[in-house]
């Protein structure tokens, strides 16, 4: 008897490190994944547009500082669908520009008045995107013609990366970036309206809360004359680009909670495997086995395929090894101790007692160091 709780000691020691070691690996690929996460957050709003290695010269930043301003504005109206698989979210939105038409031709202002417009003819475009539809809403010129505005109502699309890594924990930034489709930055400086851009709050996404909201200007350099043997290609393709972005991030652990609740019930039923008859201890995993597995089908189908390996992933990871470990205790390990009852019911509750204390450990800490 002694011998047989000195073994079960010996195991229940193995099992702990085992378990231990599994858990900081957990823990710290998790953490991983949430550094990138803010790290992507950081780089949407503040991207390197012009690189270190750029060979912008001190005269083009001398023409950029003498630039014209033109104020910008957005509001957005509307979200109609946003899509984590395919990188694309569509919208609608109001846009907003003044400016000095003594300074800087803008856009022409004789043709300024309430229409539909061809996209193509507007003096803006939206990086990575497309629009779709445009009205001018309203337009003002000043009798000295020295301040002009303009109002757009646009409806557009846009494809932006979205890192799935933190899913279903995920926070993104839905961004819109504008640049002239002509004056560089050379000749125009976008200054963003932070007064009067705003969020509308008929905004609304499934599964998303909306949180902070980004406006910014910042020089954006095509690295490429495009074959054009007359452009010094940092100075004429560097272009000033105003952004407006809205944040959004998972509303609670209610979306958690429900997208793993199948997973978590179908490792807690191999769990009760150390309850049954012999005969249907093997059974009870291999349904739970396959549960989970089926479960992974799911949840990849909600992400874009990637190399990446998401919250999502690591969860169902874990829950696949937590029953291959109860397997291995049905099987393997009762195999070897057939002949010794004592110790195989010492090893049987030490294994269901530390797997199912480290299982609960592992996937409360995973959601709460990931929020």
């Amino acid at each position: 008897m002694r011998k047989n709780k000195m073994k079960a000691f010996i195991w229940a020691v193995v099992l702990t490190a085992v378990y231990v070691i599994l858990f900081f690996v957990c823990i710290s690929t998790v953490k991983d994944i949430i550094k990138e996460r803010e790290n992507t957050l950081i780089s949407t709003i503040y991207p390197d547009l012009i690189s270190s290695t750029s060979s912008t010269t001190n005269s083009f930043k001398n023409k950029y500082n003498n630039a014209k301003v033109v104020l910008a504005g957005t509001y957005l109206e509307r979200i109609i669908s946003f899509e984590l698989t395919k990188s694309k979210w569509d919208y609608e939105f109001f846009q907003w520009f003044k400016w000095d038409p003594s300074l800087i031709e803008f856009e022409d202002i004789d043709s300024l008045k309430k229409s539909i417009v061809v996209p193509a003819n507007l003096p803006f475009k939206i990086i990575n995107g497309q629009i779709q539809d445009a009205v001018i809403v309203n337009s003002k010129v000043s009798s000295d013609k020295k301040s002009a505005y303009v109002l757009y109502f646009v409806r557009a699309s846009s494809t932006q990366f979205f890192s799935p890594a933190a899913y279903p924990l995920d926070k993104h930034f839905l961004f819109i970036p504008i640049e002239h489709k002509e004056l560089n930055a050379s000749k125009l400086k976008f200054v963003p309206d932070l007064a009067s851009s705003k969020i509308s709050q008929r905004v609304q996404l499934n599964g998303y809360q909306k949180s902070d909201k980004i406006l910014s200007s910042s020089l954006h350099t095509y690295q490429s004359s495009f074959g054009n043997p007359d452009e010094n290609k940092n100075e004429s393709n560097t272009y000033n680009q105003y952004r407006f972005g809205l944040k959004i991030e998972r509303e609670d652990y209610g979306y958690y909670v429900k997208l793993f609740i199948v997973l978590l019930v179908s490792v807690m039923i191999a769990f009760l495997s150390f309850y049954a008859d012999k005969t249907d201890k093997l059974r009870i995993t291999v349904g739970a086995l396959f549960t989970v597995a089926s479960n992974n089908y799911v949840l990849t189908k909600n992400i874009p395929d990637t190399s990446l390996v998401s919250i999502a992933e690591v969860v169902d990871i874990i829950s696949l090894g937590t029953i291959f470990i109860i397997m291995c205790d049905q099987t393997v390990l009762r195999y070897y101790m057939n002949e010794n009852k004592e110790l195989s019911n010492y090893t049987q509750w030490i294994t269901f007692s530390i797997t199912l204390f480290f299982y609960v450990l592992i996937n409360v800490t995973i959601p709460i160091i990931a929020k």
